[in-house]
């Protein structure tokens, strides 16, 4: 077996069939498909059972990282890949990607992917704006994290005794960026092969998310405590700081919880006291960086003072 495609599912009657119906053409004696059936409580069992060329696996509800674990010990692939049951591929999107991985001998083949919205999509460079071709496991960790946009070797995983972290989200972001350790060929392909569904029902945009975005801190140290600092430093700096001091640090400012950038701060003065000396960081604009830095101090009061002000004053312009 060459490659297992790896699909967790959960309540999802409303996409699994897009998803599935995505791949079937995709199907030969090299390739798998697994569906954990995390513990669904509507149709999705009884839509699984329409397809007998796959292996589904069910199992009582533990979260998105727990069946994704189940699938990767489940699988028999070289490879692996990881699809959420709203996503799906581009026609004929595997077969063409596992000979390339194989052709180019790698590691890790990455690829782009379009966000869509169903009354329109977007292609999203996922790979840090580097060109096609070969990157170095440094380049690699300043990729998009995302485990879905990847052919990874499973004996990365497997020779390592690597899983996703259970009961956490940004389990992805902790852990996909740690094969940079060992993987030695990483080739981007600048070409979409998967539709990545923006859903309002998604883990990330869904009324769960709040209370489960301090996350970011554990899965910053995980990943903190996985990555070989010696060789990538920089790279994982320069990953902590976006994640931490801009991406999550601005949704804890739009929702008042300021104590949470305070935590931010303090944990990028435990590991990061640097950063911002970092060569990546420096290519930031000077506001981005500005932010970030009054975050850093503590200063999120004022930085929300400054967002109130700016907004007040827009709004007396147009007006």
């Amino acid at each position: 077996m060459k490659l297992s495609i790896l699909i967790t599912a959960y309540n999802a009657e409303s996409t699994l069939k897009r998803c599935i119906d995505s791949l079937i053409p995709s199907l030969n004696e090299e390739i798998e498909i697994i569906v954990v059936d995390d513990g669904s409580q509507d149709k999705t069992a009884q839509i699984l059972l329409e397809y007998e060329q796959i292996k589904v696996i069910h199992q009582q509800n533990g979260g998105v990282s727990k069946a994704r674990n189940t699938a990767l010990d489940a699988a028999a692939g070289e490879y692996i890949t990881y699809l959420d049951s709203d996503d799906f591929a581009v026609a004929k999107a595997y077969p063409n990607l596992l000979q390339q991985a194989v052709d180019t001998k790698s590691d890790i083949l990455l690829y782009d992917a379009y966000f869509d919205w169903g009354s329109h999509q977007e292609y999203f460079d996922m790979g840090h704006h580097f060109p096609a071709g070969s990157l170095t496991p440094a380049q690699y960790v300043l990729c998009d994290p995302c485990p879905w946009n990847k052919l990874m070797k499973r004996s990365l995983f497997t020779d390592h005794q690597l899983h996703f972290a259970e009961g956490m989200i940004y389990e992805d972001y902790a852990l996909i960026p740690q094969l940079a350790n060992w993987a030695e060929t990483i080739t981007y392909v600048k070409k979409p092969y998967i539709h990545y569904w923006q859903s309002a029902c998604s883990i990330m945009r869904g009324e769960g998310y709040r209370e489960k975005s301090k996350d970011i801190l554990k899965a910053s140290e995980l990943l903190i405590n996985g990555l070989e600092l010696q060789r990538f430093h920089d790279e994982a700096e320069a990953v902590v700081y976006e994640h931490m001091l801009q991406n999550s640090s601005r949704y804890f400012l739009e929702h008042d919880h300021l104590e949470v950038i305070d935590e931010i701060a303090d944990l990028m003065k435990q590991y990061f006291p640097q950063w911002h000396k970092n060569p990546y960081i420096a290519q930031r604009s000077k506001k981005e960086r500005l932010i970030g830095w009054l975050f850093y101090k503590h200063q999120a009061k004022l930085v929300k003072k400054l967002v109130a002000s700016k907004q007040k004053i827009r709004s007396e312009v147009n007006d």
